[in-house]
């Protein structure tokens, strides 16, 4: 719900609340979904797009800000439309944008490589250029040939993991466990 404009105060309560069980699990990140754009609009409605924008980098600084009190780092990650139309955050390049220029050391992104190729594809080369500002990562339907787009190649397993030798810190702060800030009419449920 973090890019839904009018949704700024439910945004901030439900963020106290992740918070809340993060520390009581002792988990150090909280996934930040963006939300739906309104399906009445039409897809290029760019003033749409712009204040769900606004409203978006606007809730991830505050985010962030509350986050830092904690220490807890926030995660963002870009999903298909195949699994979730009309998602906001549809793109590897736009949680990019959004990262650098919030620039705070915790906001990271949270990539699943079956969202990645079906986004952008080229799934190495793009886990080199988003390796560096990655938090947490994750295979999730695409070992399956059918649902992947095409991936068949253990390549980019071999090289997250290779990258992930270099990067110890990263391993040390990579627990199993995440909650998950939902915008999904699911009640108070929290993965």
């Amino acid at each position: 719900m973090s890019a839904v404009p009018g949704s700024e105060e439910r945004f901030k309560e439900s963020l106290e609340l992740a918070v809340k069980y993060a520390k009581e699990l002792s988990c150090s990140k909280i996934h930040i979904l963006a939300g739906l754009k309104p399906t009445s609009s039409p897809k290029g409605n760019v003033r749409c797009f712009n204040k769900m924008e606004q409203t978006y980098i606007s809730n991830l600084k505050y985010a962030c800000s509350r986050l830092k009190k904690d220490n807890i780092l926030g995660v963002i990650e870009p999903i298909c439309p195949q699994a979730v139309p009309n998602y906001f955050l549809d793109s590897f390049y736009q949680a990019m944008k959004y990262i650098k220029l919030i620039n705070e050391p915790n906001l990271k992104l949270q990539l699943d490589f079956y969202h990645l190729q079906r986004l952008h594809g080229n799934i190495t080369e793009n886990l080199n250029m988003f390796f560096p500002y990655l938090q947490h990562a994750h295979p999730s339907q695409v070992q399956c040939p059918s649902l992947s787009g095409g991936v068949v190649s253990n390549r980019p397993f071999e090289l997250y993991r290779d990258a992930l030798k270099t990067f110890r810190e990263f391993i040390e702060s990579s627990p199993l466990m995440m909650i998950y800030n939902s915008i999904y009419n699911r009640g108070n449920t929290y993965y």
